[in-house]
């Protein structure tokens, strides 16, 4: 049976002879929460995407979302969404039909909400050094988005790096990438954050700074209002925590009731945390400093 969104993708596309419209502005369909797990941005992009490839293209895509399994579909779309051609989307399908669920879980996403250490092949999905908390959240984000870059952190190659040295070194260049002023030796600022994901995460999309008066009642109230907005639609939300000054980031990954799950990249952990820890300035015990400071959150206007 045709699946909810090959279907939608079909009824969407461009048929020969119209004009096919090429610029992307963001989501602007009023859908919810997407069925497989994809965020808004995700969701509209991967279906543009689809429609704007040539005609053999489009079909060969189609046929392989209809084909592919429930688990395989959204490695698929997210594909889809940040960028890659056809030929790299089939190529992905075909691996994703010769290994199980297993295979996929392992090497397509290096971190995932379930609480506890986050770990692949025997190594802790951390930060390089005191300075790459921000990196790290960052590569959290991108590889989420993007199937075939987590595949080329996770797949052994003749380079002599095993996961452990690979996965560092792409820590460091995105700490390079996202600190083109700004002294590393401080970490990352928030505004290079979302600068970096405009640049290099292009399934992920656009982002905001908004900063945080967690002494005042009404703009905390405000901010974690902004947070579960974006978590109910799948989008991650980075965390910006500290003292009286900034010192750290963290990502929350989902909400379950009155709880974020955030992973935080001190320690590889996915932990559960109350959003009363957040109120009340007790964040310490569960992610290392008190005060919740700023948060990048999504830029979903079309």
């Amino acid at each position: 049976m045709t699946s909810l969104v090959a279907a939608a993708m079909r009824a969407g596309r461009v048929l020969p002879g119209r004009r096919r419209k090429r610029t992307f502005r963001g989501p602007t369909l009023p859908f919810g929460r997407d069925p497989e797990g994809l965020t808004r941005w995700q969701a509209e992009r991967a279906q543009w995407r689809h429609d704007a490839m040539r005609p053999d293209d489009y079909r060969a895509v189609l046929f392989a979302l209809e084909d592919a399994s429930l688990d395989d579909r959204p490695h698929l779309r997210r594909a889809i969404a940040a960028g890659h051609p056809a030929a790299v989307v089939l190529s992905l399908a075909t691996r994703l039909n010769a290994h199980g669920p297993d295979w996929a879980s392992e090497r397509l996403r290096l971190v995932d909400d379930v609480l506890g250490p986050r770990c692949r092949f025997g190594v802790r999905i951390d930060q390089v050094d005191g300075t790459t908390c921000g990196s790290a959240v960052l590569l959290v984000m991108a590889t989420a988005a993007d199937p075939l870059l987590t595949l080329e952190i996770t797949t052994p190659r003749f380079d002599l790096l095993g996961f452990e040295r690979r996965l560092d070194q792409r820590q460091l260049a995105i700490h390079r990438q996202s600190n083109r002023a700004w002294p590393r030796a401080l970490g990352t600022s928030p505004w290079g954050m979302a600068g970096w994901l405009r640049r290099h995460a292009a399934g992920v999309g656009p982002y905001r700074v908004r900063l945080v008066d967690d002494g005042a009642a009404e703009d905390l109230s405000a901010a974690l209002d902004e947070v579960d907005a974006a978590l109910d639609q799948a989008d991650p939300v980075p965390l910006l925590i500290g003292t009286s000054v900034p010192r750290h980031y963290a990502l929350a990954l989902s909400r379950e009731g009155d709880r974020w799950r955030v992973y935080d990249p001190s320690s590889g952990e996915v932990r559960a945390v109350p959003l009363d820890a957040v109120r009340e300035h007790k964040l310490a015990p569960l992610l290392g400093f008190d005060h919740l400071q700023g948060v990048l959150l999504p830029r979903r206007t079309s």
